[in-house]
């Protein structure tokens, strides 16, 4: 049975480790070996193992004047010699136990690394080909069915209405939910909760103190972080960091949630929001103006874009725009005039 000789790095089964560890360990063995046999190897290789054990803390001062009264009698040699050996014994050792965790961190994290970069590729690929695959499509191309989304799921009960009015209550609801008006209107709030908010300088200190004062204890009268941590199920270390530091940006998710603990309205924060959607510039949109109304002429040119050479990526469910042609600088436009980009 053939098998795949693996690389040093790659081996995770721990032989590599060792062998390496012992590799080193023998060439410390060399040097100090070779250090022994020198005129005055032994003294020094004393001196240097009771300097160590003397900064690790092992020996005191009292083994110091033992040396010093030993120093110059017949039983110095002696003593230097068995020095030396227990020295060479716990370098070998030490060098061994190091230099096998270090190459095996090293193995992890470089497996780690690959994993992660074969990860990201397939993903890649896969978009790509669902994207190829969705031109092929339009073009009429590929004739088959375009099985990018996920397929549905049936129910398999349904539930049982007791009387028309509740039949005719459902229908109204579901209608008013349909209403297109609502589709094109987005609010702050409307966002994922994983998108990064960003306020106005000293606008958030301001909402965690307010919403602190609501969980006093006895040490902290004027509020408790921890408290109002175990309240929101947010890391207490993060909101006092926010105040401590002057942090202006947070998850959507967690500004809702300082807001809802203090029971006030949303749109407060309308005119206060810098950016949305990440912590650095190229990845947020700055300076946003909420809410954002695509029932106008610009609106309808980025729905009729997205609907044409738009798709959503079915492993992050992002989505993308991909044209080449001068219909890209409109769609620009019409993006910075929708959003407020500047």
């Amino acid at each position: 049975m053939l098998t795949r000789r693996r690389g040093l790095l790659k081996d995770r089964s721990g032989v590599s480790n060792t062998a390496i560890a012992f590799l080193a360990s023998i060439i410390v063995l060399l040097i100090y070996y070779a250090i022994l046999n020198m005129p005055d190897g032994p003294e020094l290789l004393f001196y240097l193992l009771y300097l160590f054990l003397r900064t690790i803390g092992v020996v005191g001062d009292d083994f110091g004047q033992f040396v010093e009264w030993v120093r110059g009698t017949l039983v110095w040699p002696l003593l230097t010699q068995i020095g030396a050996q227990i020295g060479m014994v716990l370098s070998v050792a030490v060098t061994f136990a190091i230099t096998w965790w270090t190459v095996g961190i090293t193995s992890r994290i470089l497996a780690w690394r690959r994993a992660r970069r074969e990860k990201q590729r397939k993903i890649r690929e896969k978009d790509q080909k669902e994207y190829r695959r969705w031109k092929e499509w339009l073009k009429g191309e590929n004739e088959g069915p375009l099985t990018i989304l996920p397929k549905t799921t049936r129910i398999g009960k349904r539930p049982k209405l007791e009387s028309s009015s509740q039949i005719k209550d459902i229908k109204t609801k579901a209608q008013e939910s349909q209403d297109w008006k609502k589709l094109v209107i987005l609010e702050w709030w409307q966002i994922p909760k994983t998108q990064v908010l960003t306020l106005v300088e000293g606008k958030l200190k301001e909402i965690i103190l307010e919403a602190k004062k609501l969980f006093p204890t006895e040490k902290s009268p004027q509020g408790s972080y921890r408290e109002l941590g175990k309240a929101l199920g947010i890391d207490h270390i993060e909101l006092r960091s926010a105040v401590k530091e002057g942090r202006d940006s947070m998850t959507t998710e967690n500004v809702l949630k300082l807001l809802d603990v203090q029971k006030a309205p949303y749109d407060i924060l309308t005119p206060y929001i810098k950016s949305v959607g990440g912590r650095s510039r190229k990845e947020a949109i700055v300076n946003p103006k909420f809410p954002i109304d695509l029932n106008n002429p610009d609106g309808a040119r980025l729905l009729a874009a997205a609907l044409k050479d738009g798709w959503i990526t079915s492993s992050t469910h992002h989505f993308v725009y991909a044209n080449y042609n001068t219909i890209f600088q409109i769609f620009q436009e019409s993006l910075r005039i929708n959003f407020q980009m500047s």
